[in-house]
């Protein structure tokens, strides 16, 4: 019975483990979902701005000098 003790002891930690692996990896999630948000307020506030701006054409780039 020793193997079937020392077998939970593995799986117990390789769960644990599992676990905070899905932690980090949520954590990472939710702050890619808020950069996202983030970045998509600020396309559109700027294509709002644009677009009340005369002949404002979103295909077209900016000509830098």
């Amino acid at each position: 019975m020793d193997w079937a003790i020392d077998r939970l002891q593995q799986l117990r930690a390789e769960f644990a483990s599992g676990e905070s692996q899905l932690r980090e990896i949520e954590r990472h999630r939710e702050q890619v979902r808020d950069q996202l948000l983030r970045l998509g307020g600020a396309i559109r506030v700027l294509e709002e701005q644009l677009a009340a701006a005369p002949a404002f054409d979103p295909t077209v780039q900016p000509q830098v000098d």
